[in-house]
């Protein structure tokens, strides 16, 4: 799960994907700000799936074996919640959330 901002390691994840052809990646955000010569590069287990609204993103999540997020430091409580409460493994960059509120909620669950 990402922005696409200029802050998140996406070549880092592109470069994963490449490492890890046997797994599947799916990207969610705004590819939009992606360069065309990126696009062209992007391994063929990485998938763009643009934001998705609240039933596909729920079943995406349903899919997958583990969650990276990428997402503002200020939404990672929503994103980090649900997928511990579903089980998901879930990496997030640092800092864990904005709020010492957020992070103890993030670290309760």
């Amino acid at each position: 799960m990402c922005s696409f901002d200029y802050d998140e390691p996406m070549e880092e994840v592109f470069g994963a994907a490449r490492a890890l052809p046997h797994v599947t990646f799916f990207v969610t955000g705004n590819p939009r700000k992606l360069s065309d010569a990126v696009r062209a590069e992007l391994p063929s287990n990485l998938t763009l799936t643009g934001f998705l609204d609240t039933p596909a993103y729920g079943g995406l999540l349903a899919s997958v074996d583990a969650v990276l997020v990428l997402t503002p430091d200020y939404t990672h409580r929503n994103v980090v919640v649900r997928t511990l409460k579903s089980g998901i493994p879930t990496f997030v960059e640092k800092p864990l959330d904005i709020t010492l509120e957020a992070a103890d909620e993030i670290l309760d669950t």
